[in-house]
């Protein structure tokens, strides 16, 4: 324990000295053009001796050397409750073994990164710290792999990067230390989304994909109130799919709309599709006020500098983070209550495929 707390004092006193020069460092521009300020981070490691709960029932118990928290009313957010994981901003973790005999860490950062990411929904990345003997690094956790971007570098030697890096996770806005902006959650979990410049309210879950590479799918029902002041319920389906077929599910159900093959079918409504926008900078903003954003992908984090050693493989293939809104909502394929419900998916689903012709006859409905 008297490590890791000399190591959170040591990035606290560095945030600190930077806020006391730049006051106004906290204030950034919302994606729907407001001032704000952002809470207060400060390393802890209040948790270095005892694992934290967390409400997935995916069974896993880690502890945090050092974990980033928000501070309330000059006080740490609390970490003994079971929404524990959903309340840490980044990791460190801290050894006094040199990274070359250090077969551990790697793994460690690993796994409680999966949690973070389980544990909550507007996760995009996950920045991660260690200090390992002498050495210092960044490893930062995304939908590639287990690390698009690695720094290794030697404490005494590279006091810039360090700073740079310390001063992004203390005060760079949400998205920069890997949240979505365009979720807005409790306790971890999605309670309003953005998509086709509206804010969706999240009714229910119905599927989350169990791991943080690949695809990782996350559908909601989602709803809000019409021009005619209707409600109206459809299902939001987030994902990451891969950049060079990420419009094929859209275009197919953009065609079965259009040639109105759903018609008398159980097939799903197209709705939209888009890409999800992301802010870059704190404070600058575009013409009407609002931040200068970019298209979310896993590229922006792989790109390659070469002033900084030990980067992945920039050979990955990226995903861009995509949402598809379609209806109707209904009960999940597995919930089927009889044979002759069963069998009548089957028959929808052989027809789809029967009316759309190539390249899309490989159509499966798999949305849940």
């Amino acid at each position: 324990m008297g490590n890791e707390n000399q190591r959170a004092q040591w990035m606290n006193r560095i945030g600190e000295l930077i806020e006391e020069k730049v006051p106004q460092v906290r204030n950034y521009v919302t994606i729907e053009g407001v001032q704000s300020t952002l809470l207060k981070r400060r390393w802890t490691a209040v948790a270095a001796g005892k694992p934290l709960p967390a409400s997935s029932p995916y069974g896993l118990k880690r502890k945090p050397d050092v974990a980033l928290l928000n501070m309330i009313n000059g006080e740490s957010m609390s970490l003994t409750e079971l929404d524990a994981w959903s309340k840490v901003n980044a990791l460190c973790e801290t050894s006094a073994t040199n990274l070359s005999g250090n077969t551990t860490i790697e793994d460690t950062l690993e796994q409680k990164s999966y949690i973070m990411f389980m544990e909550q929904d507007d996760r995009l990345f996950n920045p991660t710290l260690f200090f390992s003997g002498n050495s210092f690094g960044l490893r930062v956790f995304d939908r590639t792999g287990l690390r698009c971007f690695v720094a290794l570098l030697d404490a005494s030697s590279s006091p810039k990067h360090i700073l740079r890096i310390l001063s992004c996770l203390f005060f760079g806005r949400p998205a920069t230390i890997g949240y979505d902006e365009t979720i807005r959650s409790k306790s971890g979990r999605a309670k309003e989304i953005y998509h086709g410049a509206e804010w969706w309210t999240v009714g229910r879950e119905l599927h989350k994909s169990e791991s943080f590479v690949g695809q990782s799918t996350k559908c909601w029902t989602v709803s809000r109130e019409d021009d005619s002041g209707g409600h109206k319920t459809l299902v939001l389906k987030d994902t990451w799919a891969n950049t060079s077929h990420a419009e094929t599910e859209p275009k197919i159900l953009r065609r079965i709309c259009d040639e109105n093959i759903n018609q008398g079918r159980s097939l799903p409504r197209f709705h939209s599709w888009s890409q999800v926008d992301v802010p870059i900078t704190n404070n600058k903003v575009n013409g009407a006020g609002r931040p200068i954003m970019t298209t979310d992908s896993t590229s922006r984090r792989s790109q390659h500098d070469s002033s900084i050693p030990g980067q992945a493989d920039s050979n990955q293939s990226p995903r861009d983070h995509c949402r598809l809104l379609f209806g109707p909502v209904a009960y999940p394929l597995s919930c089927f209550i009889n044979l002759k419900d069963l069998v009548g998916i089957f028959f929808d689903v052989v027809q789809g495929m029967i009316f759309i012709s190539p390249p899309y006859k490989y159509f499966l409905l798999t949305f849940y």
